[in-house]
């Protein structure tokens, strides 16, 4: 497997779930722009409460950046410490919390050269 950290969580994309909103995927799925997703984010960073799940459209990388199908994610007490707005500046509300995960990567953005779609890669914190 694959590691690498500022390839998946550069530009707060860190490991954005993918799965459909219809329900969990079994194979990654094709990151259409048109196609909805779940994920959740920091939102307001008033405590854990503020993290919210929303649906998306147009999961499309930027350069630099990748787009992974989380396999496993876990959230911890640094991921408390963001969604407080105690660790270092407020991140965008947008921003999805997570520390410690793996997956498989599902699109490219320009410039990336470390990985390719269908590699499995970590992001540890």
């Amino acid at each position: 497997m694959k590691t690498t950290r500022r390839g998946v969580i550069a530009g707060g994309l860190a490991l954005a779930a993918t799965a459909p909103v219809a329900g969990r995927a079994e194979s990654p799925p094709n990151p259409s722009q048109d196609a909805e997703h779940r994920c959740f984010e920091l939102g307001a960073q008033q405590g854990i409460e503020s993290i919210r799940q929303v649906s998306r459209t147009g999961w499309a990388p930027g350069p630099g950046q990748v787009l992974v199908h989380p396999r496993a994610m876990a959230l911890n007490h640094r991921d408390l410490l963001i969604a407080r707005g105690d660790y270092g500046r407020r991140k965008p509300e947008m921003r999805v919390p997570v520390s410690d995960g793996a997956g498989e990567v599902v699109a490219v953005g320009n410039a990336v050269t470390n990985v390719q779609v269908g590699d499995r890669v970590t992001a540890p914190h």
